[in-house]
């Protein structure tokens, strides 16, 4: 009789569940722009679920993600992440705007090792004219990708 009141007991679900973690600042810049548009954050995930604290934090813009997922794990995400290593390149860019499509690209700078910070932001302000900074949050920048006029 006891083991049956233990196995039908109830709990609060904060005392079972972690509390929603509160959604970063650009996920709701994100949803305040108009359109219908896709997204890439980098760096991207060598571990695919970890991916899924962002798929969470697209509920507050509702963007299609090119770094998401479902319960199914598509072969296109392997392929963007081998691709996204060489980030940022001139054939990334016309892959992203072309095959994604990405408008905008998040990147995560504090999630890149200090050198990988450095050099990353060197290679960005190259293509500053093709992917200008739209919103800067922390150290999250918000790129935009323009249409290439020199096709």
């Amino acid at each position: 009789f006891g083991l049956a009141l233990f196995e039908y007991q109830t709990y609060p679900l904060d005392r079972i569940l972690a509390p929603a973690p509160p959604t970063p600042e650009v996920y709701t810049w994100l949803g305040r722009q108009p359109g219908d548009f896709g997204v890439i954050e980098i760096p991207m995930e060598e571990d695919i679920t970890k991916e899924a604290i962002r798929m969470y934090y697209a509920t507050a813009h509702w963007k299609h993600m090119a770094n998401g997922f479902s319960g199914w794990w598509p072969n296109d995400y392997w392929v963007l992440l081998g691709r996204m290593r060489h980030f940022p390149t001139y054939r990334i860019l016309q892959f992203l705007e072309r095959e994604a499509p990405v408008r905008y690209v998040i990147i995560h700078y504090a999630r890149f090792p200090e050198a990988k910070q450095r050099q990353l932001k060197r290679d960005m302000e190259r293509y500053r004219e093709r992917m200008p900074i739209r919103a800067s949050f922390g150290t999250d920048a918000v790129h935009e990708i323009l249409p290439d006029t020199h096709r």
